[in-house]
């Protein structure tokens, strides 16, 4: 920062540009087929789709950890708060009411019914998109997420950090693999909605926080991460192939 003006990070800007892409990739797989294709071509042209995909599986949740790294350490009132909310509850609200708009003056929307209007107009409630309606449930829970974080030494903020990834990282897999989804048991105690749950969202903004708080900032990037990140996807496809049921979880940010 200086005095009258922001400066930007250049590695979380290009971070933000790889994070869009992925994003990108991930729905031309989901909507454009691509992953149909590639499955059922199945040698290299699977071993490719699942590399890249297993690496661009995390995007929406990096970036809530994003959010939670730079708002961490604002003592936001409750009226910055209110502003912050509102200013994105009425970008997300103009495009609910222009998109379908745009889709029926085109042809590609037959018609507008009654319960789509009530849709366009509470795109929060109705779940229009899911990311910008617990980014929106983030933000107003922040204030108050942050006084507590604050408050934490490191330690005591590294065994929240540690009992929360045990919940979505191991209990959830646990869960869901056909070897140990017996005796390992998700209902009534917590749902984590395959990743695009409050819970996980929380726990994203979370960690933000810790790395702000708590991991020194490093000048130079290093490339040790990076190669962790590749390992880890290799990990990843190589239970695909040998871990019965993986692939069907596999893709969860959880």
């Amino acid at each position: 920062m200086t005095r009258n003006k922001s400066v930007r990070d250049s590695g979380i800007e290009l971070l933000r540009i790889i994070l869009m892409l992925q994003v990108i990739f991930l729905h031309v797989c989901t909507y454009g087929n691509y992953s149909k294709f590639a499955l059922s071509a199945g040698g290299t042209h699977e071993l490719f789709y699942w590399f890249i995909w297993l690496m661009s599986r995390c995007p929406v949740y990096v970036y809530i950890v994003l959010m939670g790294y730079f708002l961490v350490e604002k003592n936001m009132s409750l009226n910055a708060m209110k502003r912050r909310v509102v200013s994105t509850y009425l970008v997300m609200i103009f495009y609910s009411l222009t998109l379908p708009l745009l889709a029926w003056a085109t042809g590609n929307l037959e018609s507008i019914t009654l319960s789509k209007v009530v849709e366009m107009f509470f795109p929060l409630l109705s779940r229009t998109w899911y990311f910008m309606s617990l980014y929106i449930i983030v933000l107003f829970f922040a204030p108050f997420l942050n006084r507590g974080l604050n408050s934490l030494t490191k330690k005591e903020y590294s065994v929240l950090m540690a009992g929360l990834f045990f919940l979505f990282s191991i209990w959830t897999v646990l869960a869901n693999l056909p070897m140990t989804k017996e005796v390992v048991q998700l209902t009534k105690v917590f749902s984590t909605e395959e990743g695009k749950g409050l819970y996980g969202f929380i726990y994203m903004y979370l960690l933000g926080g810790y790395l702000k708080l708590h991991v020194p900032k490093k000048e130079k990037a290093k490339i040790s991460y990076l190669v962790l990140f590749v390992a880890l996807a290799v990990l990843n496809e190589l239970l695909v192939y040998q871990l019965e049921g993986y692939r069907k979880i596999v893709g969860y940010n959880d």
